[in-house]
């Protein structure tokens, strides 16, 4: 009787100018087939206090899921890019008569949630392992970037004989 088992990898970090993060990885046994790819519990937040408007750029986080081997070594299962979403606040201090501008937001599940059925992985297989890897890119040429918090957790569903 075939059982179902979820595997699950996650982080929890604050980066100020790293824009690559931790990857996460699930290890699939063999004999076993993952059927659904999950990504939930996401929170990036973020702020970014600058006297320039030129500073300010959107961010996207660039995902990618892929296999690190078994017969799907190399193999992309999902890419795609999600716009992180953003909001700006200016004031002009009356003293210096310098304007200056708070950059802040925040994204979750609705923004940056996956839920993703597959079929990976065959009852006669090796086992392999699924990664899903992440990163902040910044759409701008200025290479400022917020201080951020990322919290972000992969599970996968898989069917093992």
């Amino acid at each position: 009787m075939p059982t179902s088992h979820w595997v699950s990898s996650s982080y929890d970090v604050g980066n100020s100018g790293d824009t690559i993060l931790p990857p996460l990885d699930v290890d699939i046994p063999p004999g076993a087939t993952a059927k659904r790819m999950v990504i939930r519990g996401t929170a990036f937040t973020w702020q970014f206090r600058t006297d320039f408007w030129d500073q300010i750029y959107p961010l996207t986080l660039a995902l990618s899921i892929t296999s690190l081997g078994g017969a799907y070594f190399g193999r992309l299962f999902y890419r795609a890019r999600y716009a992180l979403r953003d909001n700006v606040t200016s004031w002009r201090d009356p003293i210096t008569i310098q304007d200056t501008y708070l950059w802040y937001g925040g994204s979750g599940d609705r923004e940056l949630g996956l839920n993703h059925p597959c079929s990976y992985g065959r009852a006669d297989g090796v086992g392999f392992t699924i990664r899903a890897q992440t990163n902040v890119v910044n759409a701008g040429p200025f290479p400022a970037f917020p201080d951020m918090r990322s919290i972000m957790q992969f599970s996968v569903l898989y069917i093992a004989p």
